[in-house]
């Protein structure tokens, strides 16, 4: 129940700590990260930590804001966290953090990344769950000059005008592990256009599960950008 201009729980700046077995609720921010700010070459470690119900009221990262940092989290979950610009739960920026059995659930942004907002980052996903969220574009993924690599990630249930599930702007390409395949399905366009993908860039993606085995440009827009294999 905290307030600040800069994480509103946890203020993390050119230093490298190891938080483990740590709640952070109900803190609020007027610029970055309500739950958490990481910044300025940080390296830390977050290990069994939940970051829920924090708000960054003017800007971006309702849960944690990393810039200029390679955090890890392992068995992390961000969930019910908001903010007025881009990230609701997790907002990246020129970062490579890794994230291991995390949880993205229930987060919601008024712009781009309901879940994860990436900006010339090329973060690591592992058995992560990216589920529930909602903002204007990418409902669970927004990603922007980044290249994510994604290894057994399930993004379901997420929605947004387009792009319900992942939204791959300007120089946006993941990289899909073809032996542990991540899901990718059951998102939803306000628009009725990309509910699961909304792309500017060439995508090839591999998936073990996808919500129809044939995309059409309802799932996947523009349809001509994509091949899959499913």
């Amino acid at each position: 129940n905290n307030y600040g201009y800069y994480g509103g729980g946890v203020y993390i700046n050119a230093s490298d700590p190891v938080i483990q077995d740590v709640s952070i609720e109900n803190n609020e921010t007027y610029y970055y990260g309500g739950g958490m700010y990481i910044g300025n070459n940080s390296h830390a470690q977050l290990t069994a930590v939940r970051v829920d119900s924090n708000t960054s009221t003017s800007s971006n990262g309702g849960g944690i804001y990393i810039i200029d940092s390679d955090p890890v989290m392992d068995h992390v979950t961000i969930e019910n966290n908001s903010c007025d610009d881009d990230g609701g739960g997790l907002c990246i920026i020129d970062s490579d953090p890794i994230l291991d059995h995390v949880t993205i659930e229930n987060n919601s942004c008024n712009s781009e990344g309901g879940g994860i907002f990436m900006d010339s980052s090329d973060p690591f996903l592992s058995n992560t769950v990216i589920r529930g969220n909602e903002s204007y574009y990418g409902g669970g993924i927004y990603m922007y000059y980044s290249q994510p690599s994604l290894s057994a990630v399930t993004v379901a249930s997420n929605a947004a005008n387009s792009g319900g599930g992942m939204f791959m702007a300007y120089d946006a390409t993941p990289e899909f592990d073809t032996i542990n395949r991540s899901s990718i399905y059951m998102n939803y366009s306000y628009w009725g256009e990309g509910s699961d993908l909304n792309t500017y860039e060439i995508q090839h993606v591999v998936v073990d599960t996808f919500t129809v085995m044939l995309p059409k440009s309802h799932q996947a827009q523009p349809l001509t950008y994509y091949t899959f294999d499913i």
